[in-house]
């Protein structure tokens, strides 16, 4: 069956009477606009548009109520009002001025417009205002009908999802995801096996890890008993071997949980384990659980003794098998600490049904940045936990979402596979790899992984490393080559040249020109080097875990050839141990060496002619003893980026085309020839460093 062109009939919507003229207005408005001149003004064909934003002239708007608090009123008794209302509540007061005005907009389908307050503040409309859309109900049941139809397509298509979650349509949901995952031709990749490489394999703990078979439960689950029944949920110690479905739950702590287990409580939880003393998370999490009919559930912090520092390296060790052995994971999105829960009693964001054909509901985020906007995805433990995950469950403010290792689907259909630039796509990319056979990648994918990682956060910095374990156990699975490459300290050996040039991120200036690496007026992450822990570094100087901060790879952005003479590593402690907290080891090599003294920015570029503003971070080297080969640009500092100091510079990567060399800058330790890493140079320039700069061949140490 076709719908009608456009929706005139509001039948069965409760809407007020301006709402009513808005939609009959809307549904015609790019017909007629196209008849129009250039520079479109109101007429008595649309006397209600109008031309009043003092900030945006060249939009036209349709004036809606008067006044937020006439919002709030009309809200209470008018579907469209009541949609707008949930989403203008959530914006600032100084954003909520004048008479509201909801402005048209085309995109690739007709029915969008945005809303916006006449007397607010000037900010850019494309970005912050709220936008909703007029849309075509599918598979919508009005009246005991189902409404389907394939007709030439002017509206997009929208899925009503409930304002409420229940447990039946979360069951109903899992239950309609499972089964694509079970069935559907092109999800091959959720039916295989796991393959990873790792100290205590995941392939010997879950060899159908990633398959709808069960898997070997934890070493401790919650039991919640057989489904329906009224049984107290317990801790339950698992038999070696022993399988069966569970739930996993990603969350953010938020902070310490009282409710955690200890030595002192583990008895008392083995035979009952109180619920309602328990966070809001765990409460969803035990609620959901139930829901898909699945009787064991693991939760970090009541699974894990916390004041056992045996156990917890114990179960550490085997986090990757906890995530790549559940059924599936459920991710607390927007829950920032333990206490918020996910299901969101207040309800999610409402839809207006306009007739049997037609409906408005605001638009929904962009996935990607609103994935990565989430707080969870601010947490570094979730990284791996969402990855290794066969599927996970996302629950959101807005909808629930389906990670498979096929593609990311939403409740509204949706679907993303992970084709995209975007950081988030990378991850959706990495889960599909996991089960490609052969199984193929690069090494810039690790660089690329430890980059978005470290834009996460760590309630312990002892954390670094082992809450990377499983992603390490994970890429080493992926490399296709006739050996197995070598971890040592979140970097790999076989490409350690590539995996020494690191150095902050750096974000260019509003307003200055783009140039791509370090330029003067450059603002760079902060980097803060990571507390010692028994009078010994987290981690060598070498390897960017040693320090706290945004970091990048340049041979992520340019690739370059190794120019070291000699590498080799020798590790004291943690050699390809994915869950060393705290490796150590030396960093043996022959390059191109030279003394150099760093100048801080105002010094760097004060005579240059730069016709930059300075910053604070992107300063200079100056070759000790040849002043005439001048400052060799583009150096930034770990830490000290702000006094003149003597150090020492080592190239390890050039560009083919001689250009781009890429230096360690190193402070010199007691003993002889051994260095420190405290910095990064990104030098251009084609001059000859060995007979102009007066660089010469070295054996070194780096520790």
């Amino acid at each position: 069956m076709n719908p009608p062109e456009d929706p005139f009939e509001l039948s069965g919507s409760t809407l007020c009477q301006l709402c009513r003229t808005f939609i009959k207005e809307l549904s015609v408005f790019w017909a007629e606009k196209r008849h129009l001149e250039k520079g479109w003004t109101a007429d008595k064909r649309h006397s209600l548009f109008t031309i009043t934003f003092p900030y945006n002239s060249s939009r036209v708007a349709f004036k809606h109520q008067l006044s937020f608090d006439a919002l709030v009123s009309s809200a209470l008794s008018c579907e469209l009002c009541h949609v707008l209302h949930d989403q203008l509540a959530k914006i600032g007061p100084d954003l909520r001025i004048g008479w509201l005005g909801l402005l048209p907009c085309y995109w690739h389908r007709k029915g969008y417009f945005r809303a916006k307050f006449s007397m607010s503040k000037s900010l850019s409309w494309e970005r912050v205002d709220p936008s909703f859309r007029i849309g075509r109900l599918r598979n919508f049941v009005y009246r005991d009908r189902v409404r389907t139809w394939s007709d030439p397509i002017t509206y997009d298509d929208i899925i009503v999802t409930p304002r409420h979650l229940t447990p039946a349509y979360i069951a109903q949901k899992y239950r309609d995801w499972i089964a694509m995952c079970q069935t559907d031709e092109s999800h091959k990749s959720c039916r295989r096996g796991t393959y990873l490489a790792e100290e205590g394999s995941i392939e010997d703990r879950h060899p159908h890890a990633t398959s709808l078979a069960q898997g070997a439960l934890p070493t401790r689950v919650i039991d919640l008993g057989p489904p329906q029944s009224a049984e107290l949920p317990r801790l339950y110690v698992a038999a070696p071997g022993e399988q069966a479905n569970y739930v996993a739950l990603s969350h953010c702590w938020g902070g310490t949980i009282p409710s955690s287990t200890f030595l002192a409580n583990l008895g008392a939880r083995l035979v009952e384990l109180p619920v309602k003393g328990l966070p809001r998370n765990f409460q969803d999490a035990i609620a959901v659980t139930r829901a898909l009919g699945i009787r064991y559930l693991w939760i970090d912090s009541l699974c894990i003794i916390q004041d056992s520092q045996s156990d917890w390296f114990a179960e550490a060790r085997n986090m990757a098998s906890v995530y790549a052995g559940a059924t599936v994971t459920l991710s607390a999105l927007d829950a920032a600490s333990s206490n918020v829960g996910f299901l969101h009693p207040e309800g999610r964001a409402p839809t207006a049904i306009l007739n049997e054909d037609y409906a408005v509901q605001k638009e929904f985020s962009n996935i990607y940045d609103y994935l990565q906007g989430c707080p969870l995805n601010s947490r570094a433990w979730c990284m791996q936990e969402r990855l290794l995950s066969p599927r996970v469950m996302h629950f959101s403010r807005e909808q629930m979402l389906w990670e498979c290792n096929r593609f990311l689907t939403t409740e509204s259909n949706d679907f993303f596979d992970g084709h995209s630039n975007h950081v988030a796509g990378l991850l959706l990319y990495l889960r599909g790899l996991i089960r490609e056979q052969p199984r193929r990648t690069r090494w810039g994918l690790w660089y690329q992984l430890v980059e978005e990682y470290t834009t996460r956060k760590l309630t312990f910095g002892a954390d670094k490393l082992p809450a990377l374990a499983g992603l390490a156990a994970l890429f080493k699975s992926l490399l296709h080559s006739n050996s197995l490459p070598t971890y040592v300290a979140g970097l790999w050996r076989e490409d350690i040249a590539n995996g020494l040039i690191w150095g902050a991120k750096y974000n260019h200036v509003n307003g200055q020109r783009r140039h791509f690496g370090y330029t003067p007026s450059d603002v760079c992450s902060k980097l803060v080097e990571a507390p010692p822990v028994n009078n010994q570094p987290r981690a060598p100087s070498w390897s960017w875990a040693s320090v706290d901060g945004e970091v990048m790879f340049w041979s992520v952005r340019s690739p370059s050839d190794n120019v070291l003479d000699k590498v080799s590593i020798v590790m004291q402690r943690g050699e390809d141990s994915f869950i060393e907290p705290q490796p150590i080891g030396a960093l043996n090599v022959r390059g191109l060496f030279a003394e150099v003294v760093y100048h801080p920015p105002i010094d760097s570029y004060r005579y240059t002619g730069v016709q930059q503003d300075i910053g604070v971070d992107v300063g200079s080297l100056e070759v000790v003893g040849n002043e005439e080969f001048g400052y060799i640009h583009g150096c930034v500092m770990d830490t000290k980026r702000d006094i003149t100091q003597r150090c020492y510079a080592l190239i390890v990567c050039i560009t083919p085309n001689g250009v781009e060399k890429y230096m360690l800058v190193l402070e010199k330790r007691d003993v002889d020839m051994t260095f420190k890493r405290v910095g990064i140079c990104r030098s251009l320039s084609d001059r000859d460093f060995v007979k102009e700069g007066g660089f010469k061949s070295k054996d070194i140490t780096l520790t």
